[in-house]
């Protein structure tokens, strides 16, 4: 919890290209000796109350289906759906990072 308020107050006082730069910088350390570009665009949204996404009840598509609609939702074109949403794990970094993989193992382990 304390990384999201950090970074939910450095956005209440940073403008977009610092949060970028901020950002950019810690990837930077985290991935040493990898080219990092800038972003194309990025979007910053801190909820102090928390989210989570939830399905629908009665819905007709489990968990798991929508994991696999996720790894490859438009076939034969290399776009992927990332992020806590598109796994059971919802609500949890887990889910996002996993998520990741799976688009990782689908568009380039074939």
């Amino acid at each position: 919890m304390y990384c999201a308020v950090k970074w939910g107050e450095l956005f209440k006082i940073k403008s977009k290209d610092d949060m970028d730069q901020e950002i950019l910088g810690a990837l930077r350390r985290l991935f040493p000796g990898v080219d990092i570009p800038k972003p194309l665009e990025s979007i910053y949204v801190y909820w102090e109350e928390g989210y989570r996404h939830i399905q629908r009840a009665g819905t007709h598509l489990s968990a798991f289906k929508v994991v696999d609609w996720a790894k490859r939702p438009f076939p034969g074109r290399d776009l992927f759906m990332v992020g806590e949403a598109y796994h059971p794990l919802r609500g949890w970094i887990e889910g996002a990072l996993l998520s990741a993989h799976n688009a990782l193992r689908e568009g380039w382990n074939k």
